[in-house]
């Protein structure tokens, strides 16, 4: 079905589960170990109703230097979450199951994560990113052709991934220019 239908047919089939959180993991996300309980722990405590479980290196290139200046600032200040107004990623996210209606009413051609940014904008949310990320992302060649037509080469992983023995909502925020 291609990606972004693939977004599409899980979150509907999972949007009628009764949930306070629909997560969805790409194929190629590699989570940490005690994944389910990390997730248990972190999500009530989430300073946004949108989370993203990873944070990668190389994409989008245009914003990696506000993404380090994030990085840096959520290891000085012990935080366990980087809000932005943006989701740069797919690969692993959930999102308060009660907001899929929402979402589904502005499906659109775009790519996955930049649809759900769109979304988050339009409604006033921020995506909050798990520090450290929560899944990896499988470090291989892609097999779709994208929408820029720029190759994904290897080197997709994460900032960081970790567990935490204790989640708080502290949070930095992440302010992408441009």
């Amino acid at each position: 079905m291609g990606c972004d239908d693939n977004h599409e047919h899980v979150l509907r089939h999972l949007s009628h589960y009764p949930s306070t959180w629909t997560v969805v993991l790409e194929d190629d996300a590699i989570p940490v170990a005690d994944f389910r309980t990390q997730l248990a722990n972190a999500l009530p405590l989430s300073p946004s109703p949108i989370v993203s479980l990873y944070l990668g290196r190389l994409r989008p290139p245009q914003h990696q230097a506000d993404i380090e200046a994030a990085v840096q600032a959520a290891d000085v200040e012990a935080a366990d979450w980087i809000i932005s107004t943006r989701l740069y990623h797919a690969v692993g996210y959930a999102i308060k199951t009660e907001l899929l209606p929402s979402l589904f009413n502005h499906l659109s051609n775009w790519p996955v994560d930049q649809h759900i940014s769109e979304w988050a904008q339009q409604r006033g949310h921020t995506i909050a990113y798990t520090w450290p990320s929560l899944v990896d992302h499988a470090d291989e060649a892609t097999i779709v052709a994208h929408p820029d037509g720029q190759p994904r080469i290897p080197g997709r992983v994460a900032w960081k991934t970790g567990a935490k023995t204790q989640w708080t909502s502290q949070y930095v925020t992440l302010q992408p220019k441009g």
